[in-house]
Order: structure tokens, then sequence, then C-alpha cells
């Protein structure tokens, strides 16, 4: 098969039971709950390596001039594979910050430094960021909005359409 087509367009989600399940853990253990937003993320991503330029045409407004060829640097909205190349390089960052998969979710994720847990269940360009220690949680973001621009929200009120009110207090 040809790589770079359509069957590397999927990009995982978690199911909405690991969505609750991270949002119950955060409550019951009392822990801040970030909602995480990448702005405009399939283009701060990567495209596959594959050695096969990517070439469009001038867009809507650009005069095409004779000789001059378009060729895409970064995933675009509206390319099929945009969504798996942004899911391809959190997951690689990730990693790098010593996170690891959580069981089957293909989009949750978590590091546990033997004291602290930090949670993620990411959807696309929109996360959910929760941990143990608030100090922690901050500084791990501030490196996330190091590397990626992102806006986080202080707490997660609204995730995938669901809104979330939350009795941390009351657990």
């Amino acid at each position: 098969k040809e790589k770079g087509g359509f069957e590397n367009a999927f990009s995982p989600v978690p199911h909405l039971a690991g969505v609750r399940t991270t949002m119950s853990i955060a409550t019951a253990q009392g822990w801040t709950a970030r909602s995480v937003d990448f702005t405009q993320g399939f283009i701060q991503s990567d495209l596959p390596k594959d050695g096969k330029p990517i070439y469009i045409s001038p867009p809507p407004g650009v005069k095409e001039e004779e000789g001059v060829v378009y060729e895409v640097l970064r995933p675009l909205y509206g390319m099929p594979h945009s969504g798996r190349c942004l899911h391809v390089t959190w997951s690689k960052w990730l990693k790098s910050e010593g996170f690891s998969k959580v069981g089957y979710e293909g989009s949750m994720w978590a590091k546990n430094d033997g004291k602290d847990t930090i949670l993620i269940a990411t959807h696309v360009d929109d996360s959910i960021v929760t941990g143990s220690s608030t100090e922690k949680l901050d500084a791990f973001l501030k490196k996330l909005q190091e590397r990626f621009d992102v806006t986080v929200e202080k707490d997660v009120s609204d995730f995938l359409g669901i809104e979330w009110e939350r009795d941390v207090e009351g657990r």
C-alpha cells in the first residue's frame, strides 16, 4: 500500500468512557483538571516522512505563475491525514516527556514518577490534562506551551460538547 494515502488518515480518539473516567479520577482525588486546545493544531504537526512531496494549486486569490509549484510543508485543514499527523507529532513529544499510553486507548497518556501522576485524554486537538500535583501539572503545561501553540483553560467546563460541572470539595 502507498504510504501517506487514506489508510494513514486514522487518528485515534478516546472512548467516552475513558474521558469520563479521567474526569472521575480527577474529581474523586481532588485534582486540578485543565482543558487544552491546540491553536491551528494541524499546521503545528509534521508531515509523514515517506519522501513523497505534496503539491497543491495556489490558494484562491493568488495568481498562478508559470513555472511556480506550491509544495505543502505542513498538514493543512482539509487534508485527509492532518489529524493523524497531529496525533503522531503529539504522541512523539509526550513519549519524549516520559508519558506512556493508557491501556488500549490510543489517545490517552499517563506519567507517574512514583509520587505524582499526570493523565491526558486527547480528542484530535482538544485535551483534558489533570494531575495529582498542581505544581507539576503547571510545570508540564508550561513546557507544553513552549513546544506548541495551545490555549489552556483554568478548569474543564466544556469538552467535546459536554458541559462538565465538578464538585471537587465534595469529591
